[in-house]
């Protein structure tokens, strides 16, 4: 009798820190961590790089996307940055400070014989010249022929490299927004 009734409390305990081990594992986060004021947490969600894994694009890795009559936000360390027109007539900051570009991948037809340092260069020379076939944009892209003894189809395919991985003088277009804001979008309805 004495070691059922042990039995019992030891069962009794171990449920107990068991439910105590599940509690503790639960998400204690808030809905919104890092909320923006005076627009009802309904229309608010923190959202993460897990959540839309090589579709994030910003240098941040957490933010509050918000919908505030119809004006697109995320908030991120404090402040916030516009996602759509609307918000960006709120005074609030430009989204491309914590946008991330996107990647280049590697090229369709790349040269060899050439390091790519000496490409990049020769593509940032290139541009230079302009993207016209007028007289001066021809003779300036032949002087660059000449001087790295490259031949015209050698050169043509320099600038379609550096164009299809966006060499300087280029930038990288920065990453799409479109599923955060679709996401944001889904908080104007509720």
């Amino acid at each position: 009798m004495l070691c059922q009734a042990a039995r019992s409390r030891t069962r009794s305990v171990a449920v107990a820190l068991a439910m105590m081990v599940v509690a503790g594992c639960r998400d204690t986060r808030p809905a919104v961590e890092d909320p923006l004021p005076g627009v009802p947490l309904t229309q608010q969600k923190t959202i993460t790089l897990s959540d839309l894994g090589h579709e994030w694009p910003f240098t941040v890795g957490t933010g509050t996307i918000v919908c505030d009559a119809g004006a697109l936000s995320l908030r991120a360390g404090g402040t916030t940055y516009a996602l759509s027109q609307g918000a960006g007539t709120r005074g609030y900051a430009n989204i491309n400070a914590v946008r991330r570009r996107q990647g280049s991948g590697p090229p369709s037809d790349p040269l060899s014989g050439i390091t790519q340092d000496l490409q990049m260069r020769i593509f940032a020379q290139a541009s230079e010249c302009g993207a016209t076939a007028d007289a001066v944009s021809r003779a300036c892209k032949a002087r660059i022929r000449e001087r790295h003894h490259l031949s015209e189809t050698d050169l043509t395919r320099i600038e379609a490299e550096g164009a299809e991985r966006y060499w300087p003088p280029l930038e990288l277009p920065f990453m799409s927004l479109d599923p955060v804001i679709d996401r944001a979008r889904q908080l104007c309805s509720q």
